[in-house]
C-alpha cells in the first residue's frame, strides 16, 4: 500500500508540488516518450521529493490523459 504523504506550509495549495511535478512528468513524456526518476531530477526535483510525490503526480497525469486525452 502506497501512503500519499502531502505537506505544505500553504494549506490552501497542498496540491501544488504533486501538480509542479504532474506538469513535469507530462512535459518529459511528450519530450521523451517516458517519465524517469532521472528525468525528474533532471528538472531540479529531489529524491525526497520524488518519493513524497510521486505516486499522487503519476495519478493526476493519468487522470489528464483520460479526461483530456493526452
Amino acid at each position: 500500500m502506497i501512503i500519499v504523504d502531502i505537506k505544505s506550509d500553504n494549506p490552501s495549495n497542498k496540491f501544488a508540488p504533486c501538480q509542479n511535478m504532474a506538469e513535469a512528468i507530462a512535459s518529459l513524456i511528450k519530450d521523451c516518450g517516458e517519465c524517469t526518476a532521472s528525468g525528474l531530477k533532471s528538472k531540479n526535483f529531489t529524491e525526497e521529493e520524488i518519493k513524497r510525490h510521486m505516486p499522487m503526480a503519476n495519478a493526476l497525469v493519468e487522470a489528464e490523459r483520460m479526461w483530456m486525452g493526452f
